[in-house]
């Protein structure tokens, strides 16, 4: 994903963990913040929240 083995993994682990919706937006942002804009549309796109 990124090419740095801790940030892969801490993104892996923030995709499948996220469960409020405050960590769906940390998760969304942190995803921008990394340049990774397809990711975090997506991200967006499936909201088990509502």
């Amino acid at each position: 994903m990124t090419g740095d083995a801790t940030t892969d993994r801490v993104l892996a682990a923030l995709l499948a963990m996220q469960r409020q919706s405050w960590e769906q937006g940390v998760t969304g942002h942190a995803l921008l913040d990394l340049g990774h804009a397809a990711l975090a549309r997506a991200r967006a796109a499936v909201n088990p929240a509502g």
